[in-house]
């Protein structure tokens, strides 16, 4: 809107008149605050009637845009878990923008210089300032912030499980070293690395009890990994080295009994597979469990399958374990080809009947095809268990410990096991041939073991 006052004209920025010739304040927000804010603009009729009071209360609005806008993108900062190196780029392509829209001086330098100033009098963001007055100084240092985010961006992404674990490891490292956007990866030693260990090993879980082994491990080693890619990503590999490689429990704590659960007692089993014929509380219960028994599979890897992955008309039935729409899988080597034989096709020949109709890609088990939707199958199971046995190293997970044992015992190559039970093979596994040829060899080790 221009008003003249003689010769003198004088612009005003995002003012316009109205057809009753009032006038309005209307200025668009950031993309990211309009989502946040619900709204495009910010609008208001402006009280004004001359060109001087109109001057004042435009300044006077732009003043209050400035302030909604650091207001909510503080907000949306501190729940987007933004590094500050991530908002040094984004501040820098925003800082282009703004200059550009600079009304006034054609020097840059000098268009730069009033923004930087008017920034810092409405107390926007000092890394936005630096950005605008000084664009070509050091970025911020990479931080472990940076390195978490790389990791779930290039290594996660949407995977359900990997995002828990990357929570937890995140939680864990900021209990004992703060916030991430503060751990500096150039700073990271061997001595900080030992004492974050060192740590872990003294905490406590939830209920009071010590971290296992075994848990401190899995959680380092997410964190060595975040921290590779992080030094990949940013060229810092050659000029930092990652404090956690190499690095090893103390030797009391790897000479501990082992945790790991134990294989299911024959009573156990037979006891599960009579209660749960009499007691469960729907038949998916019971298919459940003679999947798991059957061919040794994950819990999250048989309540994850669709309709398509019961393969029954085969020469070979099979459950073809993939990621798929209900769940991803733990690894690489956990995509598979599993033999259906006894007691375990029967159960998957049952359950695709309980879904006649439904489309190949339904769920099999739709009351466990959600978020932990295999913690609550096992916490339907574990209640028929814990009837049966009191042993706390006997789970639902015991039947792979199960399968693994029989598989051992039988004799079975050990290559043979790892196809069956998705462990890595190193490329062995192509010494048996193709698909079928694998399916093949796997049906006669089982048909060694179950039922």
């Amino acid at each position: 809107m221009e008003t003249q006052d003689m010769a003198v004209m004088v612009k005003l920025k995002h003012v316009d008149s109205l057809k009753d010739g009032t006038f309005r304040f209307r200025r668009r927000y950031p993309k990211a605050v309009a989502e946040a804010l619900g709204k495009e603009f910010m609008q208001e009729r402006m009280k004004a009637r001359d060109e001087a009071t109109l001057v004042r209360e435009q300044a006077a609005l732009m003043v209050e845009y400035d302030r909604r806008v650091s207001e909510v993108e503080a907000r949306l900062l501190a729940l987007s878990g933004e590094s500050p190196r991530e908002r040094w780029d984004r501040y820098l392509r925003h800082a282009q923008h703004m200059t550009e829209a600079v009304v006034g001086p054609d020097d840059e330098a000098d268009k730069r210089a009033l923004l930087a100033e008017e920034l810092h009098r409405v107390g926007r963001d000092p890394l936005l300032i630096r950005a605008v007055a000084a664009p070509t100084s050091a970025p911020p240092e990479v931080t472990l912030l940076d390195a978490k985010n790389d990791y779930l961006r290039l290594n996660v992404g949407s995977d359900r499980q990997g995002n828990q674990l990357v929570d937890r490891v995140v939680r864990r490292v900021g209990k004992f070293w703060g916030p991430l956007d503060s751990i500096m990866l150039r700073d990271l030693t061997r001595e900080k690395a030992r004492g974050l260990l060192d740590a872990m090993l003294a905490d406590t879980k939830d209920d009071g009890k010590p971290l296992s082994p075994s848990t401190v491990k899995r959680e380092l080693r997410c964190l060595s990994a975040m921290i590779n890619v992080g030094l990949e990503e940013h060229g810092l590999t050659g000029d930092v080295v990652n404090p956690f490689k190499g690095l090893r429990m103390p030797k009391d704590i790897e000479a501990r009994p082992s945790e790991a659960r134990l294989p299911l007692p024959d009573a156990v089993v037979s006891g599960m597979r009579k209660r749960l014929k009499d007691n469960a509380r729907t038949p998916a219960q019971r298919h459940l469990w003679g999947l798991l028994v059957g061919t040794g599979c994950r819990l999250a890897e048989v309540t994850g399958l669709e309709v398509r992955d019961v393969v029954l008309d085969h020469e070979v039935p099979h459950l073809d374990i993939r990621p798929n729409g209900v769940r991803s899988l733990k690894t690489k080597a956990s995509v598979r080809k599993v033999p259906l034989v006894g007691k375990a096709l029967e159960a998957a020949t049952e359950a695709v009947r309980e879904r006649k109709g439904a489309a190949a890609g339904e769920p099999l088990f739709p009351a466990y095809a959600k978020p932990r939707g295999a913690d609550s199958a096992s916490q339907a199971l574990m209640k028929h268990m814990r009837l049966l046995t009191e042993n706390k190293k006997h789970t639902v997970h015991s039947c792979r410990h199960l399968m693994k044992d029989k598989l051992r015992i039988a004799g079975v190559q050990q290559v043979v096991q790892g196809m069956i039970l998705g462990h890595a093979l190193g490329g062995v596994g192509e010494d048996y041939g193709g698909p079928d040829g694998r399916l093949a060899v796997c049906r006669d080790a089982l048909l060694r073991v179950v039922e």
